[in-house]
């Protein structure tokens, strides 16, 4: 079978992809750093950033904060909305957002699903 899997490099979906592809099927990851994603294409999976255009072998480029930002607000974006973006993907790309995470995590997690949280937020959304 086939499998598309997006933030491939994660917690949750690192060990899933090496799980379908132990199993023998066939794995698409795609994810933000090609770097993290490397240890999936050693055991198989394949890689989208390129291959969606035909060109497998793309290597994968990061833009300065300006280039983002400036094509962005190229594309129509406000410059303030186009800030908070490159502000958000910064947090994301030097782990600070994961260090803040681990800073203030609960000490105890309720043992919501994630099914459940679904569920509930569904029926909140229909009834609006």
């Amino acid at each position: 079978m086939r499998y598309i899997i997006t933030g491939s490099a994660g917690n949750i979906s690192k060990p899933l992809s090496k799980q379908l592809l132990n199993a023998g099927h066939e794995v698409t990851v795609i994810g933000r750093n090609m770097t993290h994603l490397q240890e999936l294409v050693n055991i198989g999976a394949h890689v989208a950033v390129g291959a969606n255009i035909g060109m497998p072998g793309l290597k994968w480029v990061k833009l300065s904060n300006e280039q983002v930002l400036q094509g962005m607000m190229e594309s129509g974006v406000s410059k303030e909305l186009a800030r908070d973006f490159v502000e958000m993907f910064n947090a994301i790309n030097n782990d600070e957002l994961w260090k803040k995470y681990r800073e203030h995590r609960p000490a105890q997690f309720t043992g919501v699903k994630l099914e459940d949280v679904a569920t509930m937020f569904a029926k909140i959304y229909g009834a609006n």
